[in-house]
């Protein structure tokens, strides 16, 4: 058989998340398993795994617990990140659909919030908020080919304020 397993015990992913999203700082230690499957054939992967000690952008989440997958046959990916801190109690499921010659790239992502901070969206509001604090609860998705995405969804803001940047009420 040419299936191969790695182990990951302890990595840093502040060591490489630089490279893969620059945009946003994230932080944690990640362990988990990678198994490929068809290695030299229709080549299967699939992950599992946690982030202890995650932090986005400065904010510290707390433990992750992560899943993916990808299927040659149909050219996706899907994944799944669960996280059930205090102050982020989230699931993210989703699906990447790779371009071939019938299709564009498509993502499909649905994060289902139960009680998340909404702190980290200030470098997103910058411009026209400022002081952005609450918690977010319902279903978001985001959806469409990555240069037209479409955001869908109700979320309903608790213990929240903003400060309009403009006026500074």
């Amino acid at each position: 058989a040419n299936d191969i397993e790695i182990s990951l015990r302890e990595i840093n992913i502040g060591d490489f998340t630089p490279y893969l999203v620059p945009s946003n700082r994230l932080e944690g230690i990640l362990s988990g398993k990678i198994n490929l499957s068809d290695v030299l054939g229709k080549l299967h992967g699939s992950f599992t795994g946690r982030v202890q000690a995650f932090r986005l952008d400065n904010d510290s989440i707390g433990e992750l617990s992560l899943s993916a997958e990808y299927t040659p046959k149909k050219g996706r990916i899907g994944f799944t990140a669960l996280s059930t801190n205090k102050d982020f109690d989230l699931s993210v499921k989703g699906q990447y659909d790779l371009p071939d010659s019938s299709r564009e790239e498509m993502l499909d992502l649905t994060l289902n919030s139960t009680h998340t901070k909404i702190d980290w969206l200030h470098q997103y509001l910058a411009d026209v908020f400022t002081n952005v604090t609450g918690y977010a609860k319902g279903v978001f998705r985001i959806t469409g080919p990555p240069k037209n995405l479409r955001y869908l969804g109700k979320v309903t803001l608790q213990d929240g304020q903003v400060r309009v940047g403009y006026t500074q009420v």
